[in-house]
Parts: structure tokens; C-alpha cells; sequence
């Protein structure tokens, strides 16, 4: 599972593969797994606030999951469609269902 917070609606894979936010590998149908051994995931991070989040935009979430082995971008060599699910979110609170995993983000209180 790969999260990416972004500017954009639609994930560049050549501009945003450097924003990745969080990276963890999950197992399909092991729902006694993550931190509560009830499949979820929850991860708290601190970010920094970019001039255009700052002036009025927006954060984007996306999500990818894809099988063991598998890139994510449609243009490397070995990519295939099937073995990738993708999800984004504009919100400051998000939570994502997929078959694996709930991820929640919750902003950061100082």
C-alpha cells in the first residue's frame, strides 16, 4: 500500500513519486492484522503545509495498492492493470475503505 498526498487531482507519476507519505505492506485477507489485529490501518503524520495548501487549496490523498512486484506506474515496464486498485480523497479527514485496509488521517494538532 502506497499513500501520496498531492496538490492534484490526478496523481503525475512523474511529478508526485516523491511525495510519498506512508508505505507499508499489507497481506490480502488477513483481517487479524495492523496495530488493533483487526485488519486496519491508522497513521498519523507530520507534513509541511505547501505555499498553495496555505493560500486556499486543497490535499489530495491517493492510494495505491498493488500485488507484490508490481509498479504502479502504467508506464514501467511490467505494469499491469489488474494488479493495481487506486483511490484518491479530497478531504482534511479521510478515510479510505478498500479490500485490504482503513486508512484514516487525521490532521496534526500543535
Amino acid at each position: 500500500m502506497y499513500v501520496f498526498m498531492t496538490e492534484h487531482e490526478e496523481f503525475d507519476f512523474n511529478e508526485d513519486m516523491g511525495k510519498l507519505l506512508w508505505n507499508e505492506d499489507v497481506v490480502y485477507g488477513n483481517w487479524n492484522d495492523g496495530f488493533s489485529k483487526d485488519g486496519t490501518r491508522t497513521e498519523q503524520v507530520s507534513v509541511s503545509v505547501p505555499d498553495g495548501v496555505q493560500q486556499n487549496g486543497t490535499w489530495i490523498i491517493h492510494v495505491f495498492i498493488s500485488k507484490d512486484g508490481y509498479p504502479l506506474n502504467p508506464s514501467d515496464k511490467g505494469y499491469r492493470e489488474t494488479s493495481i486498485t487506486y483511490q484518491s480523497k479530497r478531504r482534511a479527514h479521510i478515510c479510505f475503505f478498500c479490500y485490504l485496509c482503513h486508512f484514516t488521517l487525521n490532521p496534526c494538532s500543535q
